[in-house]
């Protein structure tokens, strides 16, 4: 099946990015960037094939697209602490190769017995 073609502009920047990567998005890939509008959805591919590019990159292109509004504009769960410290670098990754001026604030919210005040603590899975 031949590549999809960039919808936008700003789509253009995910392929040459990846480009200058030296790799080729995935058909799965291109169908979530092509796809993608804000609504839910679920992608499902083996470990290590791309996913977390196949999420961010429609979503900082909305971003754009949107023109750079300040304050928060997508919120990413994560189920365990080093699957968010990885998709976080790959995302800062991706950002800081389209503007050097992004900043993706990093905060890992995990609960602990330290820092979430728990009234039935036999609740917390730890």
């Amino acid at each position: 099946m031949a590549p999809l073609q960039p919808k936008t502009a700003t789509h253009d920047l995910a392929y040459r990015w990846f480009s200058r990567q030296g790799w080729h998005p995935f058909l799965f890939q291109e169908q979530a960037w092509q796809e993608f509008e804000w609504a839910h959805g679920l992608v499902n591919a083996p470990t290590g094939s791309g996913k977390t590019y196949s999420l961010f990159i429609p979503i900082a292109l909305n971003y754009l697209e949107a023109g750079c509004p300040p304050g928060l504009f997508a919120i990413w769960v994560t189920p365990i602490r080093a699957l968010t410290k990885e998709i976080y670098n790959a995302c800062s990754r991706a950002a800081m190769g389209w503007a050097s001026k992004w900043r993706l604030p990093f905060a890992p919210a995990i609960p602990t017995k330290k820092n979430v005040p728990v009234k039935n603590k036999s609740l917390l899975p730890y």
